[in-house]
């Protein structure tokens, strides 16, 4: 992290997805799971999602898994979320 960064997140306190452009996973429950800063989808089954993050790959396993929500920097997915894991 330049110095410039490291000044710009601790004088205005932004969090780390904001600066570092790494990945924000959030979980509701076992059935919706919403990505941010995420790079690339690498792969989509019903019952796997592979996405490209910055340091590797977010594994999705479940059951009816279904992207729901699609953008260039985001993306939703609902179904039975079973596990998720960087790999």
């Amino acid at each position: 992290m330049s110095r410039f960064t490291y000044w710009m997140k601790h004088t205005f306190q932004l969090p780390e997805e904001v600066i570092g452009n790494v990945e924000k996973v959030e979980m509701t429950g076992s059935r919706s799971l919403k990505i941010e800063n995420y790079r690339s989808l690498e792969g989509y089954t019903t019952d796997q999602i592979t996405l490209g993050v910055k340091n590797g790959h977010l594994v999705i396993k479940g059951k009816d898994l279904q992207i729901t929500i699609m953008r260039q920097s985001e993306i939703s997915v609902s179904g039975q979320i079973i596990t998720v894991s960087y790999e």
